[in-house]
């Protein structure tokens, strides 16, 4: 879900080519840990009183087509409420049920989401909670938030903190929390992007690139087909100093 925001080129390219640059043992693992991460939060939130139900529950869309049509299927972490979320119209103060979706990431992308907000920090993961939001009310769901949950994975990221509290103004919690609100704007242009594309790939098209050598996932270790699409033949090298 949230490889819709990636560039068209390289979506289709992993659709109709196996990858050319393939995930290394290093990259695996950090993605693994991500699952680690995710299992080790769910005691902690339920020792905290929370209640997380719906784990690994897969939605699509459309949501009335087969499977083998949908044109976005994914996976939601959970949906996290309070256990007296049931008495809500009579105590408006607790909280109603969320989208919970939980990331465990290393210290560059975790810095970004903590100073720009999920929205700008990772657009990425921002319209995935948004779609996943989208998909559950369509299942008949009441969610019109998300609680994005992150951890930072390496010590690096917090190699700053050392010798400081969490009262010194510099100091980096090493875990986040944001509450973010349902987008129905956003949802559906992320949604005309999606049935936009759909038809074009299975038509067996090879996209239009959408980056360039120098943005922050236009690179050889971050794009997993970067040497069949080559897009330093099409822009030239990325520019010294040059990283969004």
């Amino acid at each position: 879900m949230s490889g819709l925001e990636q560039c068209a080129r390289r979506i289709s390219l992993l659709r109709h080519h196996a990858p050319s640059n393939p995930t290394s043992w290093q990259s695996a693992y950090n993605m693994e840990e991500g699952n680690w991460a995710e299992a080790g939060m769910l005691p902690l939130l339920e020792y905290a009183g929370w209640e997380v139900r719906d784990g690994q529950r897969e939605l699509q869309w459309p949501r009335d087509v087969p499977r083998e049509d949908a044109i976005l299927i994914g996976h939601i972490d959970g949906i996290i409420a309070s256990p007296l979320a049931s008495m809500v119209k009579v105590f408006p103060f607790i909280p109603k049920p969320r989208l919970w979706e939980n990331k465990f990431l290393g210290a560059f992308g975790y810095k970004k989401i903590v100073e720009s907000g999920l929205e700008w920090g990772n657009p990425a993961y921002y319209t995935q909670a948004q779609l996943y939001m989208y998909m559950l009310r369509e299942d008949g769901e009441d969610i019109d938030e998300a609680c994005f949950h992150m951890a930072v994975k390496d010590a690096a990221g917090i190699f700053g903190n050392r010798g400081k509290t969490a009262d010194d103004e510099d100091f980096l919690d090493p875990m986040y929390e944001e509450i973010v609100p349902y987008d129905e704007a956003h949802v559906m242009q992320s949604l005309a992007r999606a049935a936009s594309l759909y038809p074009l790939l299975r038509a067996g098209e090879i996209l239009e690139h959408e980056r360039r050598p120098g943005d922050w996932d236009c690179s050889p270790r971050f794009c997993p087909v970067y040497d069949i699409c080559q897009p330093e033949l099409v822009f030239g090298p990325a520019p010294k100093g040059r990283r969004k």
